[in-house]
């Protein structure tokens, strides 16, 4: 049997009187065992992006990533083993549910594997 309230606060411990009801009639009221906390759901951090692009030289890459998680994942793009720094080429739009990696003006020194990670409480 399971039992959805809504409108309970996260933090807040609550107590509960459950009543079974049937054709016969609604039994007396009896007050669940404990206290019950509202702790948010842990969701771990899960990315969806394209897995392989290819551009040509002088071009724009514009790699868009979403990311789901609870609670909200942060994130960082990596190149190789180096963490992606942004500078006048090369920039990093962060929203809650997005991370989009642009480089403007392509070369081959901007040529390797691209990683996003994503962390929080729950994984990464």
């Amino acid at each position: 049997l399971n039992i959805i309230v809504a409108g309970l606060k996260e933090g807040v411990k609550y107590k509960f009187r459950v009543a079974a009801r049937n054709a016969v009639g609604v039994s007396l009221p009896r007050e669940a065992e404990g206290l019950f906390e509202i702790k948010d759901q842990l969701i771990p951090p899960k990315i969806l992006m394209p897995e392989q692009l290819s551009i040509k030289a002088g071009q724009k890459l514009r790699i868009e990533a979403h990311i789901y998680g609870k609670p909200i994942p942060s994130c960082k793009w990596i190149k190789g083993e180096e963490v992606v720094m942004p500078s006048s080429r090369l920039a990093v739009h962060k929203s809650p549910n997005t991370s989009v990696l642009i480089i403007k003006d392509v070369t081959r020194k901007d040529s390797g594997f691209y990683t996003l990670t994503a962390e929080n409480s729950s994984g990464t």
